[in-house]
Formats: structure tokens, C-alpha cells, sequence
């Protein structure tokens, strides 16, 4: 399904702009804690119809997953924890969550109920605003200190009093959030108003109700329908009364559900890719916006054949990719008739079709919440072919043949032209040994970098090189290598060996996976098959 392909793109674009593999790898390993059970039924309804594209299949539950779940772990965890609903930051973020949803559809209730008391009201505007109603506490982006609010309010505020300052802080965010969907509809204030009555309403209502929020405040919680300090006007506590009558019914289904062990891993890896890719995003730097500059002109060397034999030829012509960054490439615009290379998020291809490429509103828009991914996809005139051509692209065959050795070891023949031999243990890349023979002029040879070594945070450990003709080993160990004295052709060899497992950390860390065990990702299990 489109959510899927859309957490692999994330993930590709994260490894390759990652300076450690190691990253990479955990990364790969996280998405199979993920598929390994069951989607959510409310995500694989969310995004299946999307695009019209082919739903991703769901792994069957099998006994032993059902086991898994009644687990000894799972029945500790339970007895240890302190709380009846809430004992982690992300137990506050399923809790906030389903506020979330609660809120936006007693919301539609009201309007619906009494169209006359909000008059003029399109329903898809207040949808979308109150869509976006506590946005800061579960958005990976929005953060106090460097940490996201969810983490903060958890361990800051849940139970007991929070600081001004955080309060402060967090009302800020959210304000922004409603103000951009206000001004995306040019909405006037009158109009805005009756929104935010909706809002507050419908907030404060699920304040009184759910059963979460006494424990979330540290305090027994009032009904709305009872509270003329929360709402002064009468109308709105007979409203506020309505929805408190009409509770269970119009939240069925939206209550706060603990999660299991495996929805908890699972939940903990979606929130950790998408805190390294915000963390990406955010970074002001010229690679950031692109895959890298190598990924990037090997996605365009993949399509050159499409383009006219000028601009082909010039594209694939590694001198000229080494002179570039990516950014400095998409802002290049390179035109013949309809074929364009520029400010788009795909190169199109002598007939004016979009030919797919990883541009910076690609990047912004694998960030993107779901509602507002779901929307360009549906609204967009090409979203669904750039994302769909983008992972087809990365599902091609890169790899001329993957070998599982022994001992942890995967030998990959003709990546990106090259051969290497990676040796890896308790998911960490401990060394990759490079296949290859050079010389200089008149046949004198030169260093030639033979293996690179790691110690455990994914830091160069040792490298050697082949010299005089292969005949002897010479390896230098990390203090060589940082140090201003190393010789610039070692300094040049090790520099391009990061570069290009930089480029390449997708592909190798997916073939480690295809190693290692049966994946339960479909994506990955369309990769190891190829």
C-alpha cells in the first residue's frame, strides 16, 4: 500500500544521507519489527483505496504470534507497570492519538447535529482544521529542547503539574498548526470562530469523558456540560451535553487501547524513522534535500536513455556528477523541448510524461503528516506515479548477484560497478573488503584500499591497502587516519570508499537483511527475490 512505500522512501533517503551503515542497518531491521504482524486495520483502510495502487499483503497471524502476545513478557510488563493506562512516552502518544481522533469526530457530530448554530461552515474545512488539533504533542518535528512533546509531557507532565514555560511552548506549535490550515483557506474571522468553538467544545468534552484524562491531569476531571469556568455560554454546555449523552456511540472504536509488545516495537520504530528524517530535514545543509549526490545521478543515469542523447550523455558523465552537489543539479535546469531537469519533482521524458526523481518537495513531502500526504496524492497531478516510479525505481536491480556466506558475510557483485564483501554481527558492520586492482602511469601501482574496519558506533576503525602490486598489506588505525600527516592518496581512497558506501548503505544494508533471516517486510521480500 502507498503509507508503506512511502515509510521505505523515508528510510532510503535516511540511510543515504547517514554517515554510519550501522544506522542504516538498524533502520532495515526496525521496518521488520514492523510487518511483523498485523497492520493496523485503520491504516490499511486509510491508505489502500489511495492512488488505486496494489495493497501491500498482510502476513497471517500465526500461532506463535498469537503466543507472543500472551507472552511472560507481555504479562510482567503489565503486572510491573504503575499505571492502569498510561506508563511510557508511547503510551501517552496512543493516548493523544486517539484524543486526536475523538475529537475531530464529535466535532463533524456537532455540525452535523446543528448546522443551523454553525451556519455557512463547510464540513471538509473543519475536518482539516480540526485534523490538525493537538498536532505539537504527537508530531516527531515538534519538540522542546530538542525532544519531541510527546516524550516531554510524558516525563515532564503526565500525572502532575507542567511547567509554564513547556505549556508555553507547546501552545505556540499547536497555534501554528490551526493558523497555517487558516490561512491555506483563506478563512475570515467569523468563520474561524466558529471552528475553534467546535474545537474547544469537542476538546473539552473528551476531557470529561475518557477516562485516560484523570489520570493524564493527576486530578478527577469535570464534565464540560457542568463546567461554566471551561465554557460560559449556555449553548455550548447544551451542546457539550449532547456530545456527553452521545459519547459512546459516536467514539466507538476510538478508545484508548493498550498496546501489545509488538505494537509498542512497532509504533517505536515508525517514531524513530521518522525522528532521524525530521532530524534530516531540518538540517540547512546542500545534501540534505537530495539522496546524495551519487544516488541522485545514478537515478538519473537509470532514466538517461529516455532523454534525448545530448543531455544523456552529459548526465551520466561522472565528472560532471562529481562537480555538482544534488541540490546544485535539480536547480540546474537543462532543457531539450519538454525534457527538463529542475525546480520539479520529476525529470519528464520526450513525450512530456514524468519521469520519476527525488526532488526537494519529494523530500518535504515524505515528512508530511498522512492527512496532507493523502490529499497531494489524491489532488496532485502526478504524486501517485512520483512516489510508485520512485519505488519501483529502488526495487530495480542494483546488484548484479547477492551472495550469504558464512559467518555473517554477504558478497555483492556489481554494486555501482564494484564488488565488495561485507562482514557483519548482532546486526552491526564490523568490515567491508573492496575488490579491485589499480595502477598508476607506466604500470607503477598504486595504494589501493582493500578493506575498511569498524568498531561498534559504525566510527572508520582501521584501514588497509594493498601496495606494491599486491604483494604486501599496509593498515593504518583511527589515529592514523584523522591525522593531518596521513598522505592525501590514503586520505582520497578512504574518502571516496565512504562516498560511495554512503550512496550504496540501502543496498547493502537491505542484502544483510536478506541474509540474516526470512524477512516480514514485503518490501524488503520484493528486494531479497530479485
Amino acid at each position: 500500500m502507498v503509507k508503506d512505500k512511502i515509510s521505505y522512501l523515508r528510510t532510503s533517503v535516511i540511510c543515504a544521507n547517514s554517515s554510519s551503515l550501522n544506522d542504516c542497518l538498524e533502520l532495515v531491521q526496525l521496518r521488520d519489527i514492523e510487518h511483523s504482524h498485523l497492520i493496523d486495520a485503520a491504516i490499511k483502510e486509510d491508505s489502500a483505496l489511495v492512488c488505486s495502487l496494489p495493497v501491500t499483503g498482510y502476513p497471517v497471524v500465526t500461532s506463535t504470534f498469537l503466543a507472543l502476545q500472551k507472552s511472560s513478557m507481555q504479562v510482567i510488563s503489565e503486572k510491573l507497570a504503575p499505571r492502569k493506562y498510561v506508563n511510557d512516552a508511547l503510551d501517552f502518544y496512543q493516548h493523544m492519538q486517539a484524543h486526536k481522533k475523538r475529537v475531530v469526530e464529535m466535532g463533524m457530530r456537532l455540525l452535523k447535529e446543528f448546522p443551523d448554530e454553525f451556519k455557512g461552515l463547510d464540513e471538509n474545512i473543519l475536518k482539516s482544521v480540526l485534523s490538525v488539533h493537538d498536532n505539537a504533542k504527537v508530531r516527531t518535528t515538534s519538540r522542546y529542547n530538542g525532544r519531541p512533546f510527546y516524550e516531554v509531557l510524558y516525563n515532564e507532565g503526565y500525572g502532575k503539574k507542567l511547567d509554564r514555560k513547556i505549556v508555553d511552548a507547546l501552545n505556540n506549535q499547536d497555534e501554528k498548526f490551526v493558523k497555517e490550515v487558516f490561512d491555506q483557506f483563506n478563512l475570515n474571522d467569523s468563520t474561524r470562530e466558529k471552528i475553534l468553538r467546535i474545537e474547544k467544545i469537542a476538546d473539552f468534552v473528551d476531557r470529561g469523558m475518557s477516562p485516560v484524562a484523570t489520570e493524564e491531569f493527576g486530578r478527577k476531571t469535570t464534565l464540560a456540560s457542568q463546567s461554566d469556568f471551561f465554557l460560559k455560554d449556555k449553548m455550548d454546555r447544551n451542546l457539550a451535553k449532547y456530545l456527553e449523552d452521545n459519547y459512546q456511540d459516536i467514539n466507538k472504536d476510538l478508545h484508548y487501547k493498550k498496546l501489545s509488545v509488538l505494537e509498542k516495537a512497532k509504533l517505536k520504530s515508525r517514531l524513530d524513522v521518522k525522528l532521524k528524517y525530521g532530524e534530516l530535514v531540518n538540517e540547512k545543509k546542500a545534501g540534505v534535500f537530495a539522496i546524495s549526490r551519487a544516488a541522485l545521478a545514478s537515478q538519473i543515469k537509470s532514466h538517461a536513455k529516455s532523454l534525448g542523447s545530448r543531455i544523456a550523455g552529459l548526465l551520466s558523465n561522472t565528472k560532471f556528477i562529481k562537480g555538482v552537489t544534488g541540490v546544485d543539479l535539480m536547480l540546474t535546469s537543462i532543457k531539450t523541448g519538454c525534457q527538463e531537469i529542475g525546480y520539479h519533482d520529476w525529470v519528464q521524458d520526450p513525450n512530456c510524461g514524468p519521469l520519476i526523481g527525488l526532488g526537494p518537495n519529494v523530500i518535504k513531502f515524505l515528512d508530511e503528516p498522512w492527512l496532507r500526504q493523502e490529499m497531494a496524492l489524491q489532488h496532485g497531478q502526478h504524486m501517485c506515479s512520483v512516489v510508485d516510479g520512485i519505488y519501483n525505481d529502488l526495487q530495480s536491480n542494483r546488484v548484479n548477484r547477492k551472495s550469504c556466506l558464512r559467518d555473517g558475510k554477504v558478497k555483492l557483485n556489481g554494486l555501482d560497478k564494484r564488488n565488495i564483501l561485507v562482514t557483519s554481527e548482532d546486526n552491526k558492520i564490523d568490515k567491508v573488503q573492496f575488490y579491485e586492482r589499480k595502477y598508476g602511469r607506466m604500470g607503477v601501482t598504486i595504494p589501493v584500499l582493500s578493506n575498511l574496519e569498524f568498531d561498534p558506533n559504525g566510527e572508520i576503525e582501521k584501514a588497509c591497502f594493498s601496495v606494491q602490486n599486491g604483494t604486501k598489506n599496509l593498515c593504518k588505525n583511527k589515529y592514523e587516519i584523522k591525522s593531518n600527516s596521513l598522505n592525501n592518496v590514503y586520505r582520497n581512497a578512504i574518502s571516496k570508499a565512504q562516498e560511495y558506501l554512503k550512496k550504496n548503505s540501502f543496498d547493502i544494508a537491505r542484502s544483510i537483511s536478506c541474509c540474516l533471516r526470512e524477512t516480514q517486510d514485503p518490501s524488503l521480500k520484493a528486494f531479497c527475490a530479485n
